[in-house]
């Protein structure tokens, strides 16, 4: 089987937490046993070199015999080196090495005068054993004739530690690689057991939530496990239980509200065109009654006060009746393109159009606005450069109409600019209908775009009036701006300060053709 190890994974954290625990757990171990074998074998090993030493102050061996390799051998083992027997004075009267007979310790190089004289400074019935500069093992026993007199003679005996520090060097490489194979082997059996009984369910987990995510919803779920894991996951089984339920809940809401939208479509566009017959009618009839009564009826009024005061009323009613047509005509007409553009059946007929052209046809339209308002100033920047956007020319036409009356409608005196520009690197150009009139409070601009939602003065702190959310015009004008411009994948918003007077921004795509033709 073959495991890949990341270490952000959980199976690669949990091998590195494995193998360092048990790393320094057998390191520890390791530690302490071949610390202790090493004591053991000094123990041993300094035995072996207390051994003449003894036997000689027990007078089981003769003085002599550490002059006799052999016997030496026999009792110190094979590291033996070298066996001497001197005098308090430090005087040699027996030696392994003849050659060393009737020296002194002190004509020696391996300083055993000086540690003779700190054994005779703290005598002890066993002697001592140190360790020599070149690493061997030295042991001075004293003799004595009987227990407690003084010494008469001192037994050094020296052992070789290279055969003992070489066994020791292999208990600890042999402990270190044994320790490396419990590692590897308990390691792996470790990770195996973890990867089968954690981290395969975990990842199978993990697969049904990414399933799950993307919104498969049928994806099988392991719950056959009597765990932890096995309890997550039928946790998570009723979770996907109950998503799929709510899902199939809201879709089947979805399904209905798709129906209503459908029916409400289908009532407006209906009832709308049932309207329109009618009201044409009306209107047409009204402005023939009220020509027909200016024209014929009015002059026999004569000087008659009760016929004027009456011709008045009747001719203020026909003129409210052609008004009030006229208002619900426009609210009808908006509720249908409205309606027609939520349910993607309105017609865009789509060609390049030039704004400065655009901006032109626009103010044709709202010319008697301007006329019947000669305090107001137009003043109009749309240089005749600017690149061509893709659009309905009627649908960009009813967008600036509508804002162009807008600014007419609550600015008293000023001045109403329409302006244009060609976006930095963005391939977009921004149109901009700005004015002077009362502005617009900031808690209701964000509110301006939605459906019905109406614009009225009132009288603001400051003395001024203001603009805000409330009654008048159908309510919807914004609101089919915003589905024409963003048809387009444009934006449209507003700027305003109380009293500063509104900028309404809207931004429509360059024509993709105008790059290729040099426009």
């Amino acid at each position: 089987m073959r495991m890949r190890l990341r270490p952000q994974s959980l199976l690669g954290r949990t091998s590195i937490i494995v193998v360092l625990v048990e790393a320094l757990a057998l390191a520890a171990l390791g530690v302490t046993a071949v610390g202790v074998l090493s004591k053991e074998i000094d123990r041993s090993l300094e035995t072996r070199a207390r051994l003449p030493g003894l036997l000689m102050s027990r007078q089981f061996l003769r003085y002599e015999s550490v002059a006799d390799k052999s016997v030496m051998t026999s009792l110190a083992g094979n590291e033996f080196l070298d066996g001497l027997v001197v005098a308090p004075d430090g005087h040699i009267y027996f030696a392994a090495d003849k050659a060393l007979v009737g020296r002194n310790l002190d004509q020696l190089e391996h300083g055993q005068a000086a540690h003779l004289a700190r054994v005779q400074e703290s005598p002890g019935d066993q002697g001592v054993v140190v360790r020599l500069e070149s690493g061997n093992l030295l042991c001075i026993t004293p003799i004595r004739a009987f227990e407690g007199a003084r010494p008469f003679f001192y037994s050094l005996v020296t052992i070789s530690t290279q055969a003992s520090d070489s066994l020791k060097a292999r208990l600890g490489w042999g402990f270190a690689l044994a320790s490396l194979g419990c590692i590897l082997l308990t390691s792996t059996g470790l990770l195996l057991f973890f990867r089968h009984g954690v981290v395969t369910p975990l990842a199978s987990l993990e697969k049904s939530a990414q399933a799950l995510a993307s919104g498969q919803l049928e994806e099988p779920i392991d719950t056959s496990r009597d765990d932890e894991i096995g309890s997550l996951a039928r946790q998570f089984a009723t979770m996907r239980d109950a998503i799929r339920a709510k899902v199939r809940e809201l879709e089947e809401v979805n399904r209905k509200l798709t129906e209503l939208d459908e029916l409400k479509s289908h009532f407006l566009s209906s009832v709308s065109h049932e309207l329109r017959t009618p009201l044409t009618s009306l209107l047409g009839f009204a402005s023939l009654t009220r020509k027909h009564f200016r024209r014929h009826f009015l002059p026999l009024v004569g000087e008659d006060p009760n016929l004027e005061r009456r011709s008045a009323q009747i001719m203020d009613n026909l003129q409210v009746i052609e008004g009030e047509g006229a208002r619900l005509t426009r609210l009808i007409n908006d509720v249908l393109d409205l309606n027609r553009s939520e349910s993607g059946r309105r017609v865009w007929r789509d060609k390049p159009i030039r704004p400065a052209t655009a901006v032109e046809h626009a103010i044709r339209s709202t010319a008697m606005l301007f006329a019947l308002k000669p305090e107001i100033q137009l003043r109009v920047d749309v240089p005749d450069s600017l690149p061509e956007v893709l659009a309905d020319p009627d649908s960009l036409q009813q967008v600036l109409v509508n804002l162009l009356h807008n600014a007419v409608k609550y600015t008293e005196a000023g001045q109403v600019q329409v302006l244009a520009y060609a976006e930095g690197q963005g391939g977009k150009v921004q149109f901009i209908v700005q004015d002077t009139g009362p502005g617009i409070a900031p808690e209701d601009q964000g509110r301006l775009f939605q459906k019905f939602v109406q614009l009225h003065n009132r009288h603001g702190r400051s003395g001024g009036d203001v603009v805000v959310a409330g009654s008048g015009g159908t309510g919807l004008g914004l609101a089919i701006c915003k589905e024409i411009v963003t048809h387009y994948g444009g934006e449209i918003w507003v700027e305003s300060q109380p009293g500063q007077g509104s900028a309404f921004h809207f931004t429509l795509p360059v024509w993709a053709g105008a790059s290729a033709t040099g426009i």
